[in-house]
């Protein structure tokens, strides 16, 4: 899977975040914040679980289990 993907992923899931926030009348300003902290921690969070998988590598493209 590659990084691409992951942001796709990291998307999908600040939207999900973003509409609790909404629901709970949390300030837009605060909601712009968040949005930036919880998409940048996903990604590095996505980063070093590659790093830390023995059956993953990097090389612009991520394989798993030698597939695309």
């Amino acid at each position: 899977m590659n990084l691409d993907k992951a942001q796709e992923l990291a998307d999908a899931h600040w939207s999900y975040v973003e509409n609790l926030l909404r629901a709970h009348n949390v300030y837009e300003e605060d909601i712009k914040i968040a949005k930036f902290n919880y998409i940048s921690a996903f990604m590095h969070g996505w980063k070093h679980a590659l790093e830390d998988s023995p059956d993953v590598y990097y090389q612009g493209v991520v394989k798993v289990g030698g597939t695309d």
